[in-house]
């Protein structure tokens, strides 16, 4: 726009800029019980355009957006009416502009080029968790903001509430689906509901939503990657601590052939691909081993016996650029019971995939000269003898592009390519890192990938950076040590403060942990221990009787070793403490199964905080950020 100005002989001009504004139309579904009437809406910051669903559940929206706010997120809103009123649904679809660029030149966005144009109860649990993501809260937070398996199981909750309200009221006070999903409490006291009423339900919402094709789009065979990282990255809304096997592998070949890998097993697969599915099929059937409470002598008294679930593979289904969900369906029978039937039992879940824009990649700048605590692949372990081929070990970096372990492997090269760390070993082995969680200052959850084909395995644990100047002081060491922060781990009961070492200034000391009992009752459980702190290692032990199997101290008669304990001070950050956790357990005295070596942190709590465990100030000291806290 131009304006003119000035007069006689002094004229002159000015220009304004001339707004711009990007076209975009919008269309797609509300996926739903009678979707006709339902009131969908675009939100573009301030900016909102509503529209009317058809018959079908069909709109197209039609926007003319400010250049300015193309790097505002897009989220859909869509309310139903009438007896469903009280369905809300949302669709977080992304910045204006990468809505632009996936339109194409005719600045028309389909569920062709973006699935979340169609609003449903998994898309809505999406946007969900993303909010509450970037809000924070929980010990981790992801690459992504969220974890596909809680997204598909709050999808699951949601779709019973919208599709069988008689069946799945909402909890009381809660009038609307959103309101639902937004609850942490209500979503836990809602499910917890559902699996005591019909705990079948909620596997067949997972399996009708997956195998809607409005819900996750359409895919042909080219769509399969030629390998596939996916893992379970939250339990309880926060980073899976002590929980392994999280990562699922998959190599897949043109030639419908392939390797199924985890951390501690490797085998070869066939696969398939038909109505939007692929279907993996195990060379060798597996075996899942449990207990459950079954009638086995056919009296009316249940008695817990071993069961086992033989399966020959799994159906996959691409949810998204950033999830899968897997189908497992397989036939659980009691060997020691022949008069329990055998019965078919299907199970499915979720998982995150793994790639390169939902994992943090590391600086060489940062990696040269550090040393930081890891998994490492363990040389010369064997697949499928129960145990993952990782533990927890002290790696140090030289400048020069050399390194080596501390305690459990010899020495490495390491290189830094688009992120990814490798460290190749004496033997040739590719180990490969990349991180998945930030989980305060001075940890963060590791992914861990090593090998090819029959001698590929990966895993995701907990790693943190190393302090030289770290130590275990010898006459400051009573307190309470709760593993990995006071509270349950994973999620659970508030009321619970969670395993921990109560260690008395006279080397005494218990192994505690609480639970609530049948009654509903917070209850305290507690095993003597004796601890001894030298050379900055702090050495923890049980013992019991023989005989008896009652805790005794040594040296009375029969008193044997159970369970030994070193923990080396790797770094610390005011009353957290970083360690690594060297465990042997023992049996008749004598060692029982390997050793294991794990990364760990307690969080000190005076002893003289008894109940409701006083906390202690915040912490003096916060760490410089160093190698593993440039990720993210």
């Amino acid at each position: 726009m131009a304006a003119a100005c000035g007069g006689g002989g002094g004229g002159g001009t000015t220009e304004e800029p001339i707004p711009q504004e990007i076209l975009l139309t919008i269309s797609g579904k509300i996926v739903g019980p009678a979707p006709s009437g339902a009131e969908v809406t675009a939100r573009i910051g301030d900016v909102e355009v509503t529209t009317e669903a058809a018959e079908d559940g069909a709109y197209s929206l039609e926007l003319a957006v400010d250049e300015a706010l193309s790097s505002a997120l897009v989220t859909l809103a869509g309310k139903f009416t009438g007896d469903q009123a009280f369905v809300e649904m949302l669709s977080q679809l992304g910045s204006v502009s990468d809505l632009q660029a996936q339109a194409g030149e005719d600045d028309s966005l389909s569920p062709d080029e973006n699935i979340r144009t169609n609003i449903s109860s998994l898309s809505t649990a999406e946007a969900v968790l993303l909010d509450e993501a970037a809000g924070g809260g929980g010990k981790g937070a992801i690459g992504n903001g969220i974890d596909a398996a809680e997204a598909l199981e709050l999808a699951a909750i949601l779709e019973l509430a919208a599709t069988d309200p008689d069946a799945f009221a909402l909890p009381q006070g809660t009038d609307t689906t959103l309101a639902l999903a937004r609850s942490r409490d209500g979503r836990a006291s809602f499910a917890a509901a559902v699996e005591e009423t019909d705990p079948k339900s909620l596997e067949n919402a997972r399996r009708a939503l997956i195998v809607n094709p409005d819900v996750v789009g359409a895919i042909t065979a080219s769509d399969v990657p030629n390998v596939l990282l996916s893992a379970v990255l939250q339990v309880g809304g926060e980073f899976p601590f002590n929980f392994f096997d999280l990562v699922t592998g998959i190599e897949f070949d043109e030639e419908g052939r392939g390797r199924f890998f985890s951390s501690r097993t490797n085998r070869g697969i066939s696969w398939t691909f038909a109505d939007n599915r692929v279907r993996v099929t195990y060379d060798e059937p597996q075996l899942t081993f449990g207990d459950e409470l079954v009638d086995c002598d056919g009296d009316g008294t249940p008695t817990r016996e071993q069961g086992v679930v033989t399966d020959d593979g799994f159906e996959l289904v691409i949810l998204s650029p950033t999830a899968i969900s897997l189908s497992i369906t397989g036939t659980l029978a009691f060997p020691e019971c022949p008069t329990v039937p055998e019965e078919t039992v299907t199970s499915t879940g979720a998982l995150t995939v793994l790639n390169q824009s939902n994992t943090g990649g590391f600086v060489e700048a940062d990696i040269a000269g550090a040393s930081f605590v890891a998994p490492v692949r363990i040389p010369n372990g064997e697949t499928d003898s129960g145990a993952s081929l990782f533990q927890a070990e002290l790696l140090n970096f030289s400048a020069n592009g050399t390194g080596s372990g501390t305690y459990l492997i010899d020495a490495f090269d390491w290189t830094i390519e688009d992120g990814t760390l490798t460290l190749t070993y004496a033997d040739g082995v590719d180990v490969r890192y990349r991180t998945v969680a930030s989980i305060d200052a001075v940890a963060a959850g590791v992914l861990v990938d090593s090998g090819a084909g029959i001698e590929r395995l990966a895993e995701i644990d907990f790693g943190f950076e190393a302090d030289p100047a770290a130590s275990i002081d010898p006459l400051d060491v009573a307190g309470q040590y709760f593993q990995f922060g006071v509270g349950e781990e994973n999620g659970g009961d508030p009321r619970l403060k969670g395993f921990r070492f109560v260690l008395q200034a006279d080397g005494s000391g218990s192994q505690a942990t609480d639970f609530v009992d049948e009654n509903g009752e917070v209850v305290d459980s507690a095993l003597p221990l004796r601890w001894v702190a030298e050379g900055g290692e702090l050495l923890i032990t049980r013992y019991q009787d023989g005989d008896s199997g009652a805790p005794c101290d040594p040296p009375a008669t029969g008193c044997q070793l159970v369970d030994e304990r070193r923990l080396v001070a790797v770094n610390e950050d005011g009353e957290r403490f970083y360690v690594l956790e060297f465990r042997q357990r023992y049996a008749g005295g004598v060692v029982n199964g390997p050793a294991t070596t794990v990364a760990r942190f307690y969080d000190r709590v005076p002893l003289a905080a008894k109940n409701g465990f006083v906390l202690p100030a915040p912490a003096l000291r916060t760490p410089a950020p160093g190698a593993l806290q440039h990720l993210h």
